[in-house]
């Protein structure tokens, strides 16, 4: 079954190219652009507030506006990694793994929204909203990093020789 152009893994590749270029370019004032992973990954109400006053007022401002690029930009990236890895299976056969990147976006939306939420509400820092937004933050990560060895996976096992063994 082949999918209309604008289904296109090039097309997905442009548009997260483009979005991951939106929101370097919005975050360009940000001093230490560490602390957007690390506000990202906080795994408690105290760090994440910490973490907000090291990046300032404009900085917990850039965080909060770069959200209308951030609902995008999972979308984009997942599609694009599951579309990688549906062209990399083998004949007619189609990996489930495909599923995975898509996992990974689902996860960054809650997290985009849990954030959101956080900042606009400090109020919420201590409900168990905090939380789903740190575990959604790291299945995120996992997924996406599960999805690039996968990716890497088949190419590099496809180029050694089948005498070839990762203990030599």
């Amino acid at each position: 079954m082949r999918l209309p152009r604008l289904m296109s893994r090039s097309t997905f590749g442009i548009l997260t190219a483009l979005l991951q270029g939106a929101l370097l370019w919005h975050f360009r004032a940000v001093q230490d652009p560490a602390l957007l992973l690390k506000l990202q990954l906080s795994c408690s109400p105290i760090q994440f507030q910490e973490i907000l006053n090291q990046l300032g007022p404009m900085g917990v401002e850039l965080v909060r506006t770069h959200y209308w690029i951030d609902i995008f930009y999972p979308l984009a990236y997942g599609a694009l990694l599951s579309r990688l890895l549906l062209a990399q299976a083998p004949g007619k056969t189609k990996p489930r793994a495909f599923v995975i990147p898509l996992f990974a976006a689902f996860f960054d939306e809650i997290e985009n929204a849990v954030h959101y939420s956080l900042i606009s509400d400090r109020i919420l820092f201590d409900s168990p909203l905090f939380y789903v937004g740190t575990l959604s933050a790291w299945l995120k990560w996992g997924l996406i990093f599960l999805s690039l060895i996968l990716l890497l996976e088949r190419p590099l096992r496809k180029n050694r020789a089948p005498h070839d063994s990762p203990l030599t």
